[in-house]
């Protein structure tokens, strides 16, 4: 199964329908498929909703087939007083993240990404986390955007500088308490992100 975040709202992509969500039946004809996501997006009082009924493989391949697909990567790190980096951008509570480029693993793009947006060094993949989904229009063009999320760790407490060229006022650390308090504060699709960790 996997959750493809519209902002606040969410889409399911099931191979069985759901008990608790709007059942879109895919009959395989895609312009059927485009037309539905069309109508989500646009009828704002919709609720969130499953595309379901078949190979789930196949849904997802035709689903992910009408977007401009671009993969990023990131990192819940962890510091020695068991404390969690979050950071501040454009009034929304984030994780470090970033687009993969060209030759990169998702680990080394995860990696590079949290050194650039925050200024941490030596730290170390200890799992994967999950991976969240969204969509956002680049001008006409909607695309969909899979980001590869990490559990990592750092030794002790290592000083932050958060990258401002990327819209990033505050990196900070927060204990796990307070982690759980600014999930209300992130993007509906980095929730998932914070109960991991909260859960943990």
């Amino acid at each position: 199964m996997k959750k493809v975040y519209f902002g606040d709202r969410y889409i399911v992509i099931a191979s069985e329908p759901s008990d608790t969500l709007l059942n879109y039946n895919y009959g395989g004809v895609t312009g059927d498929l485009w037309d539905f996501v069309e109508e989500f997006v646009s009828t704002e009082t919709m609720p969130d909703a499953c595309i379901c009924l078949g190979d789930e493989e196949t849904i997802w391949k035709d689903f992910s087939g009408l977007f401009r697909n671009i993969d990023a990567a990131g990192g819940l790190i962890k510091n020695g007083n068991n404390e969690y980096l979050v950071i501040d951008r454009r009034g929304y509570i984030d994780l470090p993240k970033g687009k993969k480029e060209q030759g990169e693993t998702n680990e080394q793009n995860a990696l590079r990404e949290v050194n650039e947006e925050t200024g941490v060094e030596n730290v170390r993949i200890t799992s994967h986390l999950v991976d969240t989904y969204h969509t956002y229009l680049i001008g006409e063009e909607r695309v969909l955007k899979c980001t590869h999320w990490y559990n990592m760790e750092v030794d002790g407490s290592p000083a932050l500088i958060p990258q401002t060229e990327e819209d990033i006022v505050v990196a900070k650390w927060v204990s796990k308490e307070e982690l759980k308090q600014l999930s209300s504060k992130t993007y509906a699709s980095l929730r998932d992100v914070f109960n991991n960790a909260v859960e943990e």
